[in-house]
């Protein structure tokens, strides 16, 4: 470099560590993916890729749970802890749901479903206020556990983007929306009327219907009174915690039982004396 100018040599200089640092940015991003799919919230891969296909929650979960079972474990018995929490991770994604089901109906029951418009109504909001928040429940219920997740990784399948589709054009009835709402509400049904969507526009699609369904929610909360926005706050609430801590519990005791049973040694088969 001793033949170029000042100016080639801290450009040179500056491309250097810029290189540099982008190569440590993308080594810690993929670290950061890996991380976030063994938690089982992410995929591997680039959206809509085979990698991101394979590398969904159900399989993620299991491997991290196994990952986690083989760092725990005893020199010479990594293999074993790896299955271990292998076995656990498939328990803990079975029950899971159960849980979360459980809980929240018992924290938060009837809140949910063609009971909401009803019990909020109760609380005190208007016929419309009652009848927006219910909808934009509806409207978000769909996005609950894999395909939210699909259309984040921009692998959702022509069959889960119907079911999309019909649910969001039946929820729909009977909303008469101004202002942002509404050019939110064109948009989505732009993405959702197109032919095909690239792995990009799944999760622009994902992105649009969760920030739809929080102002919708917003527009009928906020026309309550106080009463009545602490009450469907407290409500909202519990169904979460319900959600959360049942799943959690009834997952983390499936996946401890399997584990424990694995670790149960079966009895010789010959006894102390040598006989059968």
């Amino acid at each position: 470099m001793n033949h170029l100018s000042p100016e080639e040599k801290a450009y040179a200089l500056g491309k250097a560590i810029a290189l540099e640092d982008f190569e440590k940015k993308a080594f810690l991003g993929n670290v950061f993916n890996a991380g976030k799919f063994l938690l089982g919230m992410g995929n591997l891969g680039a959206r809509g890729s085979g990698l991101a296909r394979v590398s969904a929650h159900h399989i993620g979960m299991p491997l991290g749970f196994g990952a986690m079972g083989a760092m725990s474990a005893e020199e010479g018995e990594r293999g074993s802890g790896f299955l271990k929490g292998l076995a656990g991770g498939l328990a803990f994604n079975a029950a899971m749901p159960i849980g979360g089901f459980l809980g929240k109906k018992l924290l938060a029951p009837g809140f949910g479903g063609k009971y909401t418009q009803g019990m909020v109504k109760g609380m005190g909001f208007s016929d419309d206020a009652a009848s927006t928040i219910a909808k934009s429940q509806a409207l978000n219920k769909p996005l609950h556990g894999s395909l939210s997740r699909r259309l984040s990784a921009g692998t959702a399948d022509p069959k889960h983007l119907k079911k999309l589709k019909e649910s969001w054009t039946q929820q729909n009835k009977g909303l008469n929306l101004t202002g942002d709402l509404a050019t939110q509400q064109t948009s989505i049904n732009n993405l959702l009327t197109a032919s095909t969507l690239t792995p990009t526009q799944q999760a622009e699609l994902a992105k649009q219907l969760s920030g739809f369904t929080k102002g919708l929610y917003q527009s009928g909360y906020q026309t309550g009174g106080r009463g009545a926005r602490a009450m469907l706050k407290g409500t909202r609430f519990a169904k979460g915690l319900g959600t959360m801590a049942g799943g959690m519990g009834l997952g983390m005791y499936a996946s401890h039982g399997v584990e424990g049973a694995m670790n149960n040694q079966p009895a010789s088969y010959f006894d102390a004396r040598g006989g059968h």
